[in-house]
């Protein structure tokens, strides 16, 4: 076989395959000997996630990997100011710290990077013309510290970037949403982070997205969600840094009936493919009745059984395996909140006293959780706990290096 030359390679459909050969699955492939493959730097500069950085430098190839790394790197800035012959152009509009090296070399500025680097505010406000002459506004609408380049934008007749601003959390962001409510992309709002914006929601209850409210840390949507439990899906909220107060509140008022505990937690499964599959069988647009839908189920039981005593003991088997079915898929979603519950570092209070309830894989990688892992030894994930970085004692450090 002879080999493509790198820079000819477009990877760009690399999950059809196009750079591999067409037998050869990616999936079935070593991530070390990968890293190490001097034929491999597009896939690798293309799918980062890939990369062993253990092994990379000894890759002949990889030193535009290895400089593109650095040059994102926002703690990297000094060593690149000593050392421009390290700086990648290409990539380093997009580091939030390089506003110094980026004022003193414009003419190397990628604008569209650039128009996205929430850290550059001052150099994007200084050279507002530049941006817009070379950037779309999807590029720019969601940085808050773009506004003097969106108001700039806004000028065009064209201007359609409301979607990508119904996020933006700068309040002259928000201020123009409030004067053009006709155009906020409410899904988007529902995820703004800025407190003027939840007081847009709460004026406009039905045009919430409750999933994406979900994730939002804001105190002001927490507390719209705490004044609307049957509105949350707990597998989001699970993620939820500011949310564990909602999950301590749920278990206290549920603690005489586990499976009414489940039923609250679980209001969303339907992203769940078994959910999809059980809906499709069972004919059902949601698989969780109330109680009103199970009596109405009850009484058209009667009647059929009136009408047919064969055929409703046929579906009452069917109710009993989807009756099984159903509480297999609560459980599994009960066990997604917990797992990640366990890697949120402001859900130690709560796993603390639901022990049983912890996925220790997760835990370990908790850098607030050290504690019950000192006591949980035999419980330790060591490979997640590698990648822990509370496993450091730094006082110790500070000794050494005396």
């Amino acid at each position: 076989m002879q080999f493509i030359a790198t820079e000819q390679v477009n990877v760009s459909g690399i999950s059809e395959g196009s750079y591999l050969l067409d037998w050869i699955p990616i999936e079935k492939l070593n991530l070390e000997g990968l890293t190490m493959n001097p034929n491999a730097i597009p896939l690798l500069q293309a799918n980062p996630h890939l990369i062993e950085w253990d092994c990379i430098s000894s890759n002949p190839n990889a030193s535009s990997i290895l400089r593109f790394n650095l040059s994102l790197n926002p703690n990297a800035i000094p060593l690149l100011q000593a050392n421009p012959h390290l700086i990648e152009w290409d990539c380093i509009s997009s580091n939030p710290n390089a506003g110094s090296i980026l004022k003193d070399n414009l003419d190397m500025v990628k604008w569209c990077d650039l128009a996205q680097n929430e850290g550059v505010g001052e150099l994007l406000e200084a050279n507002v013309e530049n941006v817009v002459e070379n950037v779309v506004e999807l590029n720019v609408c969601r940085n808050p510290c773009a506004m003097a380049v969106i108001e700039r934008l806004m000028e065009r007749e064209d201007f359609d970037c409301w979607s990508d601003l119904s996020v933006n959390p700068n309040p002259k962001a928000v201020r123009l949403l409030e004067e053009n409510q006709d155009k906020i992309d409410w899904d988007e709002l529902s995820s703004n982070t800025n407190t003027d914006a939840i007081n847009l929601l709460k004026a406009n209850p039905d045009k919430i997205n409750w999933e994406e409210l979900c994730r939002n840390p804001n105190p002001e949507a927490i507390n719209l969600l705490k004044a609307n439990p049957k509105k949350i899906n707990w597998n989001e909220l699970s993620e939820n840094p500011n949310a564990v107060e909602l999950f301590e509140s749920l278990l206290q008022s549920t603690q005489k009936s586990d499976e009414r505990f489940k039923q609250r937690m679980i209001t969303h499964v339907n992203q769940s493919r078994n959910v999809i599959n059980l809906k499709q069988a069972k004919g059902t647009n949601n698989i969780f009745h109330n109680d009103d839908d199970d009596d109405d189920e009850d009484d058209d039981d009667d009647e059929d059984e009136d009408e047919d005593e064969d055929e409703d003991e046929d579906e009452d088997e069917d109710d009993e395996d989807d009756d099984e079915e159903d509480e297999e898929i609560i459980d599994w979603n009960v066990t997604h909140i917990w797992i990640m519950l366990s890697a949120n570092p402001k859900a130690i209070r709560l796993l603390e006293s639901n022990p049983n309830c912890i996925n220790w894989t997760n835990l370990s990688g908790n850098p607030s959780a050290m504690h019950l892992l000192e006591a949980n030894q035999d419980k330790i994930d060591w490979f997640k706990l590698s990648t822990n970085p509370a496993i450091f004692d730094f006082d110790k450090y500070d000794v050494v290096l005396k």
